[in-house]
């Protein structure tokens, strides 16, 4: 538990960060932030897919993305008018399976193909690309040796913030002539160490 200290830290941070970029927040949002009237809670949001390896887009999170239990905890692409995501670092995972609807059941500790590690993971919103990195520089070579989960996290200098009441979008960029595992399904694990924003005052 962190102590006040701790807290009221915190909130200065998600205050000026979510301060650098007012113009994108709701009218209330913005009325709620210049009265500190903000809870940041950190969480971590996990999505876990199956992914089809080809050529060129392909999405992670869109309009028919449903929050699932241990499988993923965005519900659409879209965050409510109340809330703004400041992600702060990722962990990727892979794994595959003969079967197709594993997204719950697998460790997500397997070594990444040449597809992946080839990719770009991307994060957008409202046309601006705030995070475009190849996936080699986002996970953990060694993941399947390693013992603590948090070193398989990749911090990032600048964080993501993601706002509320606009669509934003999460996409893994293969190269051309990327090829999928042959038989298996692929699965495809993103983790975002976040601290979740919401009005105080809001219902």
């Amino acid at each position: 538990m962190k102590t006040n200290l701790q807290l009221a830290v915190l909130l200065s941070t998600v205050i000026m960060l979510l301060g650098q970029h007012s113009s994108r927040l709701t009218e209330e949002f913005r009325v709620s932030l210049d009265n500190s009237k903000i809870k940041p809670v950190e969480n971590e949001f996990i999505l876990r897919k199956a992914v089809s390896v080809g050529g060129g887009a392909v999405p992670l999170v869109d309009s028919n993305t449903k929050k699932l239990r241990g499988i993923s905890d965005f519900d659409a692409n879209r965050l409510a008018s109340n809330t703004a995501l400041i992600i702060n670092g990722l962990r990727l995972g892979y794994a595959t399976d003969a079967a197709s609807g594993k997204e719950a059941q697998k460790l997500y500790d397997e070594s990444f193909t040449a597809a992946f590690r080839n990719a770009r993971l991307k994060i957008k919103q409202d046309g601006i690309v705030y995070l475009d990195r190849p996936i080699s520089e986002l996970y953990n070579p060694h993941k399947e040796n390693s013992t603590n989960r948090q070193d398989d996290y990749v911090n990032l200098e600048i964080p993501v913030v993601l706002v509320g009441n606009v669509d934003f979008d999460m996409e893994i960029e293969f190269p051309d002539g990327a090829t999928p595992v042959a038989i298996k399904t692929e699965y495809f694990e993103l983790a975002l160490s976040v601290v979740e924003c919401r009005r105080s005052n809001a219902a």
